[in-house]
């Protein structure tokens, strides 16, 4: 009768670590998703100052930014 208990333990673990699994993977894909927004609205920030005369390219990058943040 011991084998039902030591079956419950290791099932308990293995929850645990899909738990941690889990947790790890959604960390590293809301830190990659963080990272490239960042990087892409730095490029867009400096797209507008490359054409800071042109006021449809401005709106078109603003909305742009606004979509992002």
């Amino acid at each position: 009768m011991a084998l039902p208990g030591r079956a419950d333990r290791s099932l308990g673990r293995v929850g645990v670590r899909s738990t941690q699994v889990r947790q790890a993977i959604a960390r590293d894909l809301h830190d990659r998703v963080a990272q490239t927004l960042t990087t892409m609205l730095i490029e867009l920030e400096n797209y507008k100052t490359e054409h800071d005369g042109n006021q449809a390219v401005l709106r078109q990058l603003d909305g742009l930014q606004s979509s992002t943040t």
